[in-house]
């Protein structure tokens, strides 16, 4: 698994003067509408997020979105189970009060009062759990998309994918003034048409046209940092009895290090 991050350059004295200089208070920012790239959980974090503070977001989706939590194209790692960690969870407990039950009601798995069997070469140990829910990665997001929709100033475009970025120039100032955008594969319709938004979220994860968007532009593209985290993931499901299922909600066997 290979985590990749975008540093932009920066001159910092240069942008606090540009920024003290040109950038209106926030009270004078014309705020109508936000567009946010990607409708996965940062995507639809961010837009809900920015409804408090535009008169209308636009979530663009490339995927077409089921109706029910199941697998897409467009999210990763879907095939494989999912938890919370507590700073996630909490965060999203005071975005969505009682989201938890949500999930919990639409099949997720409560793991509270149940234990982790823990398998080394050294021994076993058991640990309890507290409050906990384990899920597959589209019931969360299907859960989360389903109370971020709840608010009227989000509208949702699926099949819908941002081919450039719209800009003006004003003096020797550069402007992002919206997307331009067009069906994406597997769908049928509509001509490209452009998007006019005050500002512009990427949340596209790793397969952003951002950094050949910004080249297009003659800004060059950020630099690119990478941590390989030599991780990876595979899953199987099985068929496990009543009594183990009702015992145990994990059960970890950690492998000898010499043999990996």
């Amino acid at each position: 698994m290979t985590t990749d991050r975008l540093i932009p350059h920066t001159n910092a004295e240069h942008d606090k003067q540009a920024h003290s200089a040109a950038s209106p208070t926030p009270a004078a920012l014309p705020r109508s509408r936000a567009v946010v790239i990607g409708g996965s959980m940062a995507g639809l974090l961010a837009a809900n997020t920015l409804a408090a503070h535009y008169e209308e977001v636009v979530l663009l989706e490339r995927d077409a979105l089921p109706d029910h939590p199941a697998n897409r194209p467009g999210t990763p790692q879907d095939r494989h189970p999912h938890r919370l960690q507590n700073l996630g969870k909490n965060i999203l407990t005071e975005l969505f009060p009682g989201w938890t039950d949500d999930l919990i009601a639409a099949g997720a798995y409560e793991r509270g009062g149940k234990e982790m069997h823990f398998i080394s070469p050294l021994g076993a140990l058991n640990f309890p759990y507290e409050k906990d829910e384990g899920c597959s990665r589209p019931l969360l997001e299907w859960v989360i998309r389903c109370r971020v929709l709840e608010e009227p100033r989000i509208r949702l475009l699926q099949q819908r994918e941002a081919a450039s970025l719209l800009t003006e120039t004003a003096g020797e100032r550069l402007a992002v003034t919206g997307v331009r955008l067009k069906e994406s594969r597997g769908s049928q319709g509509e001509s490209p048409f452009d998007l006019e938004a005050d500002l512009v979220v990427d949340a596209s994860g790793r397969y952003s046209k951002l950094p050949a968007w910004l080249e297009q532009l003659g800004l060059g593209k950020p630099d690119k940092e990478s941590l390989h985290a030599r991780l990876a993931y595979s899953t199987r499901y099985y068929r496990i009895s009543e009594s183990l299922r009702d015992k145990y909600a994990t059960v970890v066997i950690d492998g000898d290090p010499a043999l990996s």
